[in-house]
């Protein structure tokens, strides 16, 4: 499950000032959940995401780029 929250930390180009979350827990079966979130620092918007999936690395790329895909850039103001 770490791994997955690493790979999307990595993926979104975050570090320990970045607003965001995220938790990984064992589904159904041989899978992952993964839960995230990037917030503005003011509170003020936030996008968020939820995916199911067996390979760590590559949910965590993919619940980074559904963020992304979200606004999670332009709500970090980057």
């Amino acid at each position: 499950t770490l791994a997955a929250e690493r790979a999307l930390v990595s993926a979104l180009d975050a570090d320990c000032h970045t607003p965001m979350g995220a938790h990984a827990v064992a589904g159904d079966g041989d899978g992952l959940v993964l839960r995230a979130f990037v917030g503005a620092p003011d509170g003020g918007m936030w996008v968020r995401d939820e995916l199911r999936g067996s390979d760590p690395e590559a949910l965590g790329a993919e619940v980074a780029r559904r963020l992304r895909a979200a606004g999670a850039d332009e709500v970090l103001g980057r």
